[in-house]
């Protein structure tokens, strides 16, 4: 597949913000009404695998949004606030695709309004509070004036929480309860699930704490790509939805533990967590005529996400020079529907960073940075989509040179990985600033010499593909900044 695009976008846009607020010791009021409203378009010659297509989209907005919150002080620590909002949002759009020469219209109108309300006191040390929260959604979807598709959503959430601090041990916790109802297309649906959450922080002294967290959540996966309905996202990719509503549920677990003592300059942390996803739809894909569809399937997975990292800091001559190391690794395993069957894999994310900043004198500093990543991608049902580890390394210096008012910062970059079918990217840029009293002054120069595109060529058993994309162009800008 081979794409060249010559592109021209305008942008019309417009937006009014009205607030009023009041504010006092035991009563804060605040109102913000905001309104939008665009008239964006875009429009594209491309060259798609030797055949001339003209792409055009207008991509309008209309949004009216109001936000009131009020909170109400007691004595004895107590408190009540009350938030709501009201959010209309209308997106008229076009957008011409490769399988008709007559746009393809798509209008939603989306309408949300929220109310909540809060109670807060304090009961033998402890920080109570009672959230109540009332949530309605609706979206119109019409696409080419004949096909029309609603969804709807109505929740009710009510929440208590509480926190504590004794003998540096900090303990919050809540447990949101939910009752939601669905509509997508005539058909309902109802859920009732509460959603835990777990805070524990544990200063163990001066220098050393600890912290775990744990929680729960379950939320509609959403509708963009389950309507039933055949549309397109671009001119070139389409969503075949199956109008089935998908709930999904994520539990997660972490933990970090920190060291910092300042008074001989050493910081360290570790922390690592552990992600399950559950109910997770899979989708199945097709390309054929230059269109790459994504189609909705009845499966689902669970996938699983373990990441740790830590990191060491020590300074030096009270912080004339700092250096710092880090790594951290993290395994995402998840399964996909390839050829009419799902798919275990995993992919394997590695990196490990130095960094160090020296600052002699006043006058001049000095700033280091390298960082190594690593990442592959297993297949454990088609061995033969497994990819060989890739390995990338990016390295920053900049030098900062800073007399009187002025300041100097002359930057570089380097980019280069293992795979030899890309080229080494470098990249130079230079600013200098002059700051004075109530005003500053700033010139700079990017990319004064160093790379301008960025090169790949693969060589396969039956084609070779070549890209070349556009990076940083070299341009000079001056900046002026005032305060009255």
């Amino acid at each position: 597949m081979t794409e060249e695009t010559h592109a021209n976008l305008y942008r019309r846009e417009m937006d009014v913000e009205l607030q009023y607020k009041e504010n006092k010791d035991s009563l804060y009021v605040n109102n913000v009404l905001k309104t939008s409203i665009n008239w964006n378009e875009s429009f594209a010659n491309t060259i798609l695998n030797g055949t001339n297509t003209r792409q055009a989209v207008e991509p309008r907005k209309r949004h009216l949004r109001d936000e009131f919150s009020v909170i109400k002080k007691f004595r004895n620590n107590k408190s009540m606030d009350v938030n709501a909002s009201f959010d209309y949002l209308y997106l008229p759009g076009k957008l011409l695709t490769l399988s008709d020469s007559v746009p393809q219209s798509l209008n939603v109108n989306t309408l949300s309004s929220l109310i909540s309300t809060r109670f807060r006191h304090r009961v033998w040390g402890m920080y109570i509070s009672y959230d109540a929260q009332m949530k309605y959604h609706r979206d119109d979807i019409e696409l080419n004036d004949h096909d029309k598709v609603s969804y709807q959503q109505a929740e009710l959430k009510l929440t208590p929480r509480m926190s504590m601090e004794k003998n540096g041990l900090r303990l919050s916790c809540s447990l949101p309860v939910y009752v939601s109802s669905y509509r997508l297309a005539g058909a309902k649906e109802h859920q009732a699930f509460v959603s835990p959450y777990v805070s524990l922080d544990y200063q163990c002294s001066g220098y050393l704490s600890l912290l775990f967290n744990y929680s729960h959540q379950k939320s509609c996966y959403g509708v963009g790509n389950c309507l039933p309905l055949a549309y397109y996202r671009s001119y070139a990719t389409r969503i075949e939805g199956n109008g089935k509503l998908c709930f999904i549920s994520y539990d997660n677990v972490d933990g970090k533990l920190e060291y910092s003592n300042p008074n001989i300059g050493l910081f360290f942390n570790a922390r690592g967590s552990y992600t399950l996803i559950n109910d997770v739809p899979l989708f199945g894909y097709r390309y054929e005529n230059n269109i790459y569809s994504i189609v909705a399937t009845p499966q689902k997975a669970n996938n699983r996400q373990v990441l740790a990292s830590a990191e060491l800091s020590k300074a030096f001559g009270y912080g004339k020079l700092t250096m710092t190391i880090g790594a951290d690794a993290m395994r995402h395993d998840y399964k996909a529907w390839i050829s009419e069957q799902v798919a275990d894999g995993y992919v394997d994310n590695y990196s490990a960073k130095f960094q160090v900043a020296f600052i002699p004198t006043p006058l001049f500093s000095l700033e280091g940075k390298s960082t190594f990543h690593e990442s592959k991608y297993t297949n454990k049902t088609f061995r033969s989509l497994s990819s060989s580890p890739l390995r990338s390394f990016k390295h920053n210096l900049t030098m900062n040179f800073m007399p009187g008012n002025f300041l100097f910062a002359w930057t570089h970059e380097l980019y280069h990985s293992n795979d030899h079918s890309v080229s080494h990217t470098y990249f130079s840029d230079l600013k200098c600033t002059y700051t004075h009293k109530r005003y500053e002054i700033s010139f700079m120069a990017n990319n004064i010499f160093g790379s301008k595109k960025y090169e790949r060529n693969v060589v396969y058993s039956s084609t070779i593909q070549y890209t070349v994309n556009s990076l940083r162009p070299r341009e000079f800008m001056l900046e002026v900044s005032f305060s009255l």
